[in-house]
């Protein structure tokens, strides 16, 4: 069961409205899926479990570590930073013009 949480960081598995907001999914300590807004996130806190605290200040426990939550936000950053970047285009006559 899928729980979409919107309150007020992608992976290949999300659809592009999924990557557009800004998502990761997460565990719930009842096993259910929940899709959350990484810049909605204010902290992790591991307390022992996994405390999430939105800017709204409601929390969430989680079963992911601090450690794993860090690394999926890392991980949708580079995914959406990388696919904005413009790999430069040399032209064929470049060396040409230089001379």
């Amino acid at each position: 069961m899928k729980f979409f949480v919107l309150l007020a960081g992608a992976f290949s598995r999300f659809s592009a409205k999924e990557r557009s907001m800004k998502v990761i999914e997460v565990t719930r300590l009842d096993n259910s899926t929940v899709i959350i807004n990484v810049e909605q996130i204010q902290a992790l806190h591991a307390a022992p479990d996994t405390v999430i605290t939105f800017t709204n200040n409601v929390k969430m426990i989680v079963r992911e570590s601090v450690d794993e939550i860090s690394r999926r936000i890392t991980e949708y950053q580079r995914a959406v930073h990388t696919s904005h970047m413009i790999e430069p285009r040399i032209p064929n006559d470049f060396s040409n013009s230089l001379q």
